[in-house]
């Protein structure tokens, strides 16, 4: 019995050892290899400095992701992403240009200068398919007031409709004429990005702000589609889908989403100081910058319940730009120079672009290659590559793996 005893206690023993040792493996094991889902980062690797030579604010991509064209002064630069070289330069335009978007088949480009010259050309050849100007009549008529003018330009989904703006009026032109086929009514005056066949218009009561009408308008039969709201509007934005518009309401403060199907509110939240919103694919989220708190907020668009809170850093410069990963995992942000008069009055020696998780908000990445402030930021349409322009004169595109 005392021979059974000893040996009991040296096998109980020889448990106790085992069961910690395998309880010591799993700890030190879930310390070197944490969940993949909590750790995991995309991967961003720079492929290509291309120099534009000019600050870089807007970039258009080609629909099959192998062109990029960006305006600089009185020309539109447009640059084979394959080979990183200049492809051609068009040089149509007497004035800086204001914009230029591909049409969605990536056949024509359509740019506007600060006058109010627009042209429809090649990207592959830089021929002039028209021209238009004061001479030939097709020109935006001006309406009076005290509005600066500010010319913008969009296109519809089936690309024979082009609109235009000059910050006064909105007309709306055929692309392939070049003949304009409706002037809005004076007052109409904020054309902002459309889903391919509703234009978001904003009106001003004459030339004031506090007063606007928001609505949407058919592309298609050349008349106003539903009135969203009245009031003093701020930020506002289509969705991904098209489905829904949001926008920010100064007078009551509040950042409201619009079903565009049903023509009612979806969801409103008390919200103000809104500086940039972006939709992530497929409407999953929306993310909105509050430039009062330097924080970034997102919520899922069906409910709108808050997602994650991004914490910018006090002090931290306005955000410049702000843009959604293809999968809409993630969400990357970049700012001005850095420079404030009050917090840090010496410039940032580097320029990140900051890479934030959605579920959680935490920075996760940070992207440092610009010498100057990043202005503009854009995936290509097969989500491979993204596109950064900033006043440094450059454009990096970066190779992106989730």
């Amino acid at each position: 019995m005392v021979k059974f005893r000893g040996a009991g206690r040296a096998w109980r023993w020889y448990c106790y050892r085992l069961i910690l040792l395998v309880f010591l493996l799993g700890v030190l094991g879930g310390c070197g290899a944490p969940d993949a889902d909590q750790t995991s980062a995309p991967s961003f690797a720079l492929v290509a400095s291309l120099a534009v030579g000019t600050p870089v604010y807007d970039i258009a991509w080609s629909a099959d992701s192998t062109l990029l064209a960006v305006k600089s002064g009185r020309t539109v630069q447009v640059w084979d992403v394959n080979t990183n070289t200049p492809k051609l330069t068009y040089r149509g335009h007497d004035h800086e240009v204001s914009s230029a978007v591909f049409s969605p088949d990536s056949t024509f480009i359509m740019s506007i200068d600060a006058q109010g010259g627009i042209a429809r050309w090649s990207p592959l050849t830089g021929n002039e398919l028209w021209q238009g100007s004061t001479e030939t009549g097709i020109k935006l008529e001006q309406a009076p007031g005290s509005l600066p003018l500010w010319y913008d330009i969009q296109l519809g989904a089936d690309q024979s409709v082009v609109m235009t703006t000059n910050g006064r009026n909105v007309a709306i032109w055929d692309s392939v004429t070049g003949h304009l086929r409706k002037l809005l009514p004076e007052g109409w005056a904020r054309l902002h990005p459309t889903d391919g066949t509703m234009m978001l218009l904003l009106s001003p009561d004459g030339v004031t702000t506090d007063n606007e009408q928001l609505a949407l308008w058919d592309i298609r039969f050349d008349q106003p589609h539903q009135l969203i709201t009245h009031g003093d509007i701020g930020s506002l934005r289509f969705s991904d889908t098209g489905d829904f518009v949001i926008f920010e309401d100064y007078t009551s403060a509040t950042l409201t989403m619009w079903n565009v199907a049903t023509a009612q509110v979806h969801w409103s939240l008390d919200r103000s100081s809104v500086h940039l919103i972006d939709f992530s694919s497929k409407d999953m989220y929306v993310a909105a910058s509050n430039d009062l708190h330097n924080a970034v907020s997102i919520w899922t668009v069906k409910e709108g319940a808050l997602v994650s809170e991004l914490e910018l850093g006090r002090g931290r410069t306005p955000l410049n730009a702000m843009e959604f990963s293809p999968d809409g995992e993630f969400l990357l942000t970049a700012r001005g120079n850095g420079q404030d008069i009050f917090y840090n009055p010496k410039p940032d020696a580097t320029l990140p672009i900051d890479v934030w998780r959605v579920h959680d908000g935490s920075r996760i990445q940070a992207l440092s290659d610009h010498t100057d402030a990043v202005n503009v930021l854009a995936f290509s349409p097969d989500g491979t590559t993204l596109a950064s322009g900033s006043s440094d004169g450059t454009i990096k595109l970066w190779r992106y793996q989730p």
